[in-house]
């Protein structure tokens, strides 16, 4: 999935998204063309990262 689905699927916002990969809470992912491609396990993590910064 590209970057847009997973803010989608998260609810957390695309620069939200580049943030957790810049922080290292999202590792970096493969490319297909200038498009990032998350995977199922990037879901699991996006939603643990976007959880743990509403709680602050």
């Amino acid at each position: 999935m590209r970057i847009v689905e997973l803010a989608k699927l998260t609810g957390a916002s695309l620069k939200a998204i580049r943030l957790y990969e810049a922080k290292g809470l999202l590792p970096l992912v493969a490319r297909d063309g200038s498009y990032r491609r998350y995977e199922h396990r990037h879901l699991e993590q996006a939603c643990c990262a976007a959880a743990g910064q509403s709680a602050e």
